[in-house]
This record gives C-alpha cells, structure tokens and sequence, in this order.
C-alpha cells in the first residue's frame, strides 16, 4: 500500500511539473461559442409589371422573350452607398433567385479626366479625379459572382433610377442582361420617349440586331516605334488595357447626361470578356464629349469617320495617355457598318482607333473592334475557323446576329494572346522592367483606395495569413475589423484580372462559426492536420475560451475541429494567459504545424494536435521545459522577439529568437530534435543594414520571416523609416548572408518609407514566393477646440516581389542612387532637374516650341497637389509647401506628347 501511494504521489508530481499554473483572469462576456449564423442577405423583389401597348410594341421589335419587373432602383442603390463591405444581395422575381456577390470596380485612373470639345475646336477639362472628387463619388460599377459560382461572373453599374448589367454562365456561354427601359433606349439610340422605367430582363442573345449589321476593319502598314522596356509577364503580373474615348454629338444627344457614365459602363461590361479570356484589366485614362460640335465628326460613311478621328485625336489630343482610343457615335453608318478599326495597331499612338456604332448589340461590337486593334482579323472572312452561322457564332465574325454569345474561337484568341505577350512593354504598367532581377509592384488598389476587394480596411484589423481554401499553393487573407463585427477572407486571383476577390464573409454578424468575436480576440492560422489547407487557432485575450476552426470553400461555410468549452481549460496542459506569447509552425518536420506556448514566468509548451477519423483533434503537450525558463540554451527573460522559418533548414520550421541580456544582442536559430531545443546558428544584433554578419533589428523596426525569393528557405526582412534590406543562411554558412537592401533610399518602389504603415508577407499566387504587402495609412483630424480630434484611415495598399524565380536577391539594386541628384532628360530637347530635389524642379525646354504647355504634380493617391503653366524655355517649380516624398510630374501641351516622370522630394 505504501508502495502504491508513492507511485501515486510520483505520478501527480509529474503531471504537475508538466501543467502550468493557470493565471487568475475575468470571464469573457459575452461567450465566445455560439450556434453558427446565418447572414442576413437583404432580398430584393423583381414584381412583373404591365407594360403600356405602346412600350410592348416598341419592345417586340428590338428584343425576344424579355422580362419586365416593377424595380426599386434607390433601394439597392441605397444599400451599396450605405455598405462599405462585401456587396451581397439577393434579387427574387417570379423566374426565381439570384444571389449576388459583388465588389467595388473603378475603372478610372487615377488621373482620369473628363472634357469637352466646343464647336470652335477648344478642348476643356471638365472633371479631374483626384483624392477630394473620391471623397463624394460612389463607385457605380460593381462586379462579382452569382450563387456563390464563380463560372457565373456578374457586372452591375447601379444609379439611383437605373440598373444595367449581365449575368454570365461562362460554361453554358449564356448571359442573362438586366437594363432599365429607359437605358434600352439609349443603347439603341432611339426617339421613343415613355415615362414607364421598368426593370427589363432578358437574354443577351434575344436582342433583334439589325440587317447586315457588319463590322469592317482596315489594315494598314503599322511602323510599331522602337521602345527601350519590353517588359515581361511572370508570375501573375497585371496587365493593363490603357483607354481614351470620345462620345460625338449624336451619342451625347442620345445620353445626355449619361453620356460620359454609359461609355464608362460599356466598357465595364466588355472588360468582363477580356479579363475571363485574357486576365486583362482595362484602366480609362479620359472620356471626351462633343455635345454640342457637330461638325467635327460630320459623315455616316463609317472609313471617313474612322480617319477623321483618327486625324483629329493625332492633331489634338496626343497629351492623353493610352493604348487605344475609341470614338463611341448616336451614328449608324452607312451599308450598315456597326464598328470599324485598325487592326494590329495596339500601343502605337497614331493608328490605335476604333469607332462604335449605334446599335444594341454594342458590348460585343466594342469586344470585337478590340479584338481588331489587338491583331485578330474575321474568323469567316480570313481565317475560315468559324463558319459564323447558327449557334457558331464568335466574336470575330465579320456580321452580327440575333444570337450573341461571348466567346473567341481558339484561333482568334490565341492570336489575341499572342499580342498580348509581345506588347507587355505598354501593358504591364507595374513590371515594365528590363529583366527579372527587379523588384516590381504585383498590385495596387489606387483606383479603389481604402478597399481590398470586398474588405474595407481600418485602422486596428486584425490580419492574418494562410492558405484557407486548400488550394492552389497560394495563401488568402482573413481579416477582422476592429469593432468585432466583420470577418472576410480574401483570395488573390489571376483568372478573371489580377486582382483580390471577396472569398468569405460573414455579413457583420460577429462570428465566424461557432466562434463569437469579443474585443481582444487573438487569432493564429497552421495546417494543424497536414491537410494543406490552413486552420484558424482563435482565442480570447483572457484565454478562457479557444477553438480551432477549418474553412470549408465548398459551402462557404466553417466546422469546429477542436475547442476548449471556456472555463479556462487548457490546451493539453497549457492553461493560456493575456501575457502569452503563441507561435505556430512545423517544428518536428512531421507536416503538421505545432503550437509553440511561452509565458513570461518560464514556461514554455510545444503542443501537436492529433486528428481522429472523425476530423477532431486531441492536443498532446509533445516538450515542455516543466517552467524551468529556459527553450534550449535561451533564457525566456530575454528573449525580445519570437519568429519561425526555416532558416537553415528546408525541412522544418526554426525558432528564430531576437535575444538582448546586459552583456550583448544578438539572433539565434533554434531546432526542435524530438526531445529539446539545439542552438544551430545566430550572429549579433544592430541597426546597420550594411555590417557584416551583424543582422538589422531594433524595437523601432518592422521585423518578418518568409521564403521571398522560392529558393525553400526564409529570409530574414527589417524595415525602417528609410532602409528595407533582406538576408538569409541560404548559403550554408555560419552567419548570414546579405541579399538586397534599397540603398538607405527611404523607398521601396515606390513605396515611401517614412509614413504610417502596416507590412505582412503572403504568398498570393502559387508560383510566386511571399510578397510583401503595405498598407499606407492617411492621418485625419476634424473638429475643434474640445472636439478636436485625431485618427488614421487606411488608404493605399500595394504588393511587392522580386522578380526572382529560384535565386535569392542579390542582383537587385536599389532602383535609384538617391544620395546623388541627377538630370533627367526626357529627351534630347528637354530636362528636368535636379532629382531627388528639395526646393525647386527645373524644366529646360532647349529648341522645343512647346504651346500652352502645364505642369502637374501629383502625389502617390492621386492627388494633384502642384499646377504651373510652363512659359518660356526655362522654368523654375517652387516646391518649398510640399512635403517629403514620392511624386509625378506630368507635363501636358497642345502640340507635344505628354511627359510623365517620377520625382522624388527630400527635405534633409
């Protein structure tokens, strides 16, 4: 008996050196389990309507089989203005539902502008976006899926009395068209006038085009102008369609107020085509109007009216930036010709036109005369791929018809394609660079500040990491906003535009499955059972409450694989603190991540989590250091910074601690053995990014591991206010080895340094390695006095990488040797100097007769911060009001092109 008690004794003596103390803590309120919710997705009723005699018989003429729906336009637009997340909304009629995911789509660009040519022939800027016109301006053009299908690619442009937009089966290739009576009309360029506005819907392909209703296309011997930047496409790289229009006289007759609004909206719903078959984005740089010249485009015979614009856009208006140009006419010319272009003419200033013609079917002739400039002649007339007739209908045949689907034939489109490829140099607007040793901007949201597809960023989100859906080894966002009630994952995607797409979301209504978000909530991803997809470790900041959740992409829906029911139980034996300090990563190489558990009285837990046929897991404490304070050779009480990668090792995660104690600082790497903790390498602290075996840290520093240059091993990234430099043991050697730091330059890119920001790494596309993420954040204030106030809204955000496939990073350099102004020639006639400045900017124009020539400053949102005439050969720009950082100079003039080019301002 005696025997039994000390063996007893034994045993709960080794249970309690295993087990934490648990830390006293308050209760969460309220609990952090509930039921999963439902979103509350607003429902909006399509009621049939009665149509006049007189609308019916104008409809029967233009269209078959259509729908007409009583509709609430203000409603859904109301609920869009008043929304800032993901836009999802159901519309139910008598034909049954839809459910609509969308995101905000701005096609302008951020220096996108609007004018007016007068009967005279004098040109005026009418509009400017800039960062205060985005204040008040609500982006009409959303896109998106229907029915949580992602083949069902959807596009809204929504107006407070109107609605047009497609639903798009991309398997079937059929598109379902929703339009307003009173925009029907429009798009057909018609007289008829009722004051009904009914909600039409109907199949694309029922719309009755009329005869012969041909497109045309001239070819002409097209001199492509030597350039010195070919550029490349690599590893999902946007690629960019830069477009101007003008809308003539009779098209601003027809749309009046809407003419600027529905050439913007045609071109939306044509992008969809492009970016399903293409990934190509489309930017609109400047909308012209002729609303009241008529004399300028004064011909219905369809080859001179594609001349004239041509000539008259290459006499006045070369100052506006593009790949091509189209003129959109209330015209129909004659022998029933709806479009013509130059073909083969992409990115050369002088022949890329096109002309539009009136009629309905205008998304596919405006896909269509593209298709023209990018080099695709007819498939019936020239190629003999299509026989064009019947159901064989693509969107190269030479004659439109009653039935429209919206496809290429794989001929025409692999000669679009290749195009695209062999003018990377003028559409990829990021990456435009020599060679794939460069570091290039993969993503931006600065035609849509503030969002990340469907998320509207805060100051205070939570962020995190991880591939959520399983697949395509490539990592999504889950984000969490500050006030506890929104939760979304977002998806980056090269299948429909390069772009991040809304994944997830949960409605605001504070959960994300079981779990309840509470103020303080701390969340970790891991793929805890080596399945490849990432799981979320949730937990409250007291630790009462914890649960591990899988995302299943399949029902849009999450299941509970473990959790700990509150009361403060423990993880295996790891009773969780607010002081706790947690880090995930595969420690033992086994494929499965661990929890690592340190508090700062000494302990320290490594925590596997073992999955059951059933998929719920059972945590087992694998190490513990029994509170003696020390993981390995490092004592707890020093240790400043916890970070995992694999550091010397393509196996397995590392520790990577930061460690400073009275006598020095210094890195150290440790490994996980099974059994313990072995130190495998690690060099002394500083704050120079340029001594050797000396490694950049210091509390003031942005600090991250990951595999930035797809070599298998991470990399060690520090950030200040104005280095950025990366290093890694990839070399096999005792200390680290540098790889690329931008000089000291206070620029990555373009990405100023020096300004309120937030960085993380994620790997969005599958073949790229991790890139660097940043969001830029603008400092507010309002009020006054007692009211006065402070606060920080997130604006800018951007994506960075190395172009480099398979090497580290060693041949990049920093973009700009900022420490020495230069000149900048322009060319041979122009300079701009010095650069970087601090006061002032010289423009030299030397034998150049420039007339009414401006200068615009423009800041990296957008916003046009500096206007100058330029008079004269010699001009000085007084730059003492602005700030440091960043800049454009754009110099536009009546007989010159437009000059663009970065500047960059330093006070010190």
């Amino acid at each position: 008996m005696k025997k039994s008690l000390l063996l007893l004794s034994a045993l709960l003596l080794s249970f309690t050196a295993m087990a934490q103390v648990p830390e006293t803590s308050s209760p969460d309120d309220p609990p952090s389990y509930t039921q999963p919710q439902e979103n509350q997705t607003p429902v909006y009723e399509l009621q049939p309507t009665q149509l006049s005699a007189e609308v019916q018989e104008y409809l029967h003429g233009r269209v078959e089989g259509f729908s007409a729906y009583r509709f609430d336009y203000g409603a859904l637009n109301d609920y869009l203005l008043k929304n800032p997340y993901a836009l999802e909304f159901i519309l139910k009629s008598d034909a049954g539902t839809t459910k609509f995911t969308m995101q905000r789509h701005d096609m302008r660009a951020l220096d996108y502008t609007e004018g007016v040519t007068h009967e005279g022939g004098e040109n005026q800027i009418t509009f400017q976006r800039t960062a205060e016109t985005d204040l008040n301006y609500n982006v009409p053009t959303i896109k998106g899926i229907a029915d949580n299908n992602p083949s069902i690619l959807t596009r809204l442009a929504v107006f407070n009395d109107n609605l047009v937009g497609l639903k798009w089966n991309t398997e079937s290739n059929e598109v379902l068209y929703y339009t307003s009576l009173q925009d029907f009309i429009k798009l057909n360029g018609d007289d008829f006038v009722t004051d009904e506005n009914p909600l039409l819907v109907f199949n694309l392909g029922n719309i009755i085009s009329r005869q012969n209703s041909r497109c045309t296309q001239i070819k002409e011997l097209i001199q492509e102008p030597p350039v010195a930047e070919k550029g490349f496409f690599y590893q999902c790289t946007p690629r960019f369609l830069t477009i101007a229009a003008e809308g003539d006289k009779p098209w601003c007759d027809q749309n009046g107020s809407n003419s600027a609004s529905n050439i913007l909206s045609n071109l939306f719903f044509v992008e969809c085509v492009y970016t399903h078959y293409f990934n190509i984005s489309f930017i609109v740089k400047h909308v012209n109007l002729l609303p009241n010249n008529g004399s300028l485009y004064n011909t219905n015979d369809a080859t001179d009216l594609l001349y004239k614009f041509r000539d008259n856009w290459n006499a006045n208006h070369t100052n506006k930036d593009r790949d091509l140009a189209l003129l959109f006419t209330g015209r129909r010319p004659n022998s029933g010709t709806v479009g013509i272009a130059f073909t083969n003419s992409l990115c050369t200033s002088y022949s890329a036109y096109g002309v539009i013609g009136k009629d309905p079917t205008r998304i596919r002739i405006t896909a269509h005369e593209i298709g023209h400039i990018f080099g695709s002649l007819h498939d019936d007339e020239h190629y003999g791929t299509s026989s064009c007739s019947g159901n064989d209908m693509p969107i190269m045949c030479m004659y439109t018809s009653t039935y429209t689907p919206l496809y290429f034939s794989p001929h025409t489109r692999n000669i679009i394609l290749n195009s695209i490829n062999s003018h990377a140099y003028c559409l990829n607007d990021y990456a435009n660079v020599n060679n794939s040793s460069e570091i290039v901007k993969s993503w931006t949201n600065n035609r849509n500040l503030k969002w990340v597809a469907t998320w509207y960023m805060q100051d205070g989100d939570y962020i995190l990491t991880g591939n959520f859906d399983g697949e395509n080894n490539d990592e999504e966002i889950f984000f969490a906003n500050p006030d506890r009630n929104w939760a979304g994952i977002m998806d980056f995607s090269c299948d429909q535009g390069t772009d991040w797409y809304h994944l997830w979301g949960n409605g605001g209504n504070r959960t994300f499955g079981c779990w309840y978000r509470n103020y303080g909530d701390r969340y970790y991803s891991g793929d805890f059972d080596g399945d490849g997809k990432d799981e979320i470790l949730s937990r409250t900041d007291t630790g009462s409450w914890a649960q591990i959740k899988e995302y299943l992409p399949s029902t849009w829906s999450w299941k509970e694989r473990w959790s700990n029911n509150g009361s403060n139980t423990p993880i295996a034996y790891w009773y969780m603190g607010p002081k706790d300090t947690f880090l995930v990563g595969d420690f033992d190489g086994d494929g499965k991540d661990e929890l690592l558990c340190v508090n700062p009285n000494g302990w320290s837990h490594l925590v596997k989590f073992n999955s059951s046929p059933g998929g719920w897991y059972s945590p087992q404490t694998i190490w513990s250091n029994n509170g003696s304070g020390w993981i390995g050779g490092l004592q707890i009480s020093q240790i400043q910074r916890y970070m995992k990668g694999k550091m010397r090792t393509t196996t397995r995660d590392e520790l990577y601690a930061f460690v400073s104690n009275s006598s020095s600082s210094f890195s150290a790497i440790m490994r996980f053995t099974g059994s313990g903790w072995t130190l495998t390498g690690g060099q002394g602290l500083g704050t120079s990014f340029t001594t050797t075996n000396v490694t950049p840290a210091h509390y003031s520093y942005k600090m991250m591991t990951g595999n930035l240059d797809n070599d298998g091993y991470s990399e060690y990234l520090a950030i200040s206010n104005t280095w950025i430099g990366s290093y890694d043991y990839s070399n096999g050697g005792p200390g680290m080895s540098f790889n690329w730091s931008n000089g000291g330059s206070s620029y990555y890119n373009d990405w100023y340094l020096n300004q309120p920001s937030r960085q993380f790494l994620v790997k969005a596309a599958p073949t790229a390695p991790d890139q660097i993420f940043n969001i830029q954040y603008i400092k507010r204030s309002s009020g006054w006095w007692f009211w006065y106030r402070e606060w920080y809204e997130a604006s800018l955000a951007s994506m960075y990488r190395g172009e480099l496939p398979n090497q580290n990073m060693k041949a990049a350099e920093p973009e700009l040797d900022f420490g020495k102004p230069s000149i900048i020639s322009v060319n041979d006639n122009m300079l701009i100097y010095p650069n970087p400045t601090k006061d002032i900017l010289n423009i030299d124009f030397n034998n150049l007769e420039v007339k009414q020539a401006n200068a615009s400053l423009i800041d990296i949102t957008g916003k046009t911060v500096l206007q100058q005439p330029l008079t004269g050969p010699n001009n000085v720009l007084s730059l003492q009001a602005l700030s440091e950082g960043v800049y454009i100079i754009k110099i536009d003039s009546e007989n010159q092109p437009v000059i663009t080019q970065k500047i960059v301002i330093q006070k010190k």
